[in-house]
């Protein structure tokens, strides 16, 4: 009882520091830490876990929001990207981080309003739900959307950005931690 009341108070406190900055203008970083050990469902309900990260050298881990403009200004940007690398090279996986209520359940009205505009946007690539272990975990330190975790093989993080971006600044940044690869 006592786990879950701290679950529930620490995914109250992500959701209203998110709902109190809004969308972040956000600074790059690089990051220590690791997308390691999850498990999560993707918006079509299919079933995922760290695994998905072994499919490229590098991914790109995009947390947003449905109700952040900035985040869905850059989604047809990373939708082209996404067709534009080879898979084997770089990936882009989308984390919809309001399709959780504050006791961390999937609210399904939000995940049919996340894969709307996952169309509208044509941000074809995979996206995911966040489930509690990612909550917990790798996301609590996501403080405003977009933020973005670029991420190898075996999800060490290799670099982080906090805000929105243009086309042509995510193609210079893809570019550099592919390069570090």
């Amino acid at each position: 009882m006592i786990k879950k009341l701290k679950h529930s108070a620490a995914l109250l406190c992500l959701s209203a520091a998110l709902w109190l900055t809004g969308c972040g203008a956000g600074e790059n970083d690089s990051s220590s830490g690791q997308f390691s050990s999850f498990v999560a469902t993707a918006t079509d309900g299919t079933s995922v876990d760290q695994d998905i990260l072994k499919n490229s050298k590098v991914t790109m881990l995009n947390v947003w929001g449905t109700f952040c403009s900035p985040c869905l200004n850059e989604m047809p940007d990373l939708g082209e990207l996404a067709e534009e690398y080879d898979s084997s090279d770089f990936q882009i996986i989308g984390i919809v981080l309001d399709t959780a209520d504050s006791s961390g359940e999937i609210v399904q009205s939000q995940v049919d309003k996340a894969q709307e505009l996952i169309e509208q946007t044509g941000a074809d690539y995979l996206h995911l739900l966040p489930s509690q272990g990612l909550l917990e975990n790798q996301l609590s330190s996501v403080v405003s959307v977009p933020t973005t975790f670029f991420v190898d093989a075996d999800g060490n993080i290799l670099h982080r950005v906090s805000g929105s971006k243009e086309k042509d600044d995510w193609k210079s940044i893809i570019d550099d931690v592919l390069e570090e690869r």
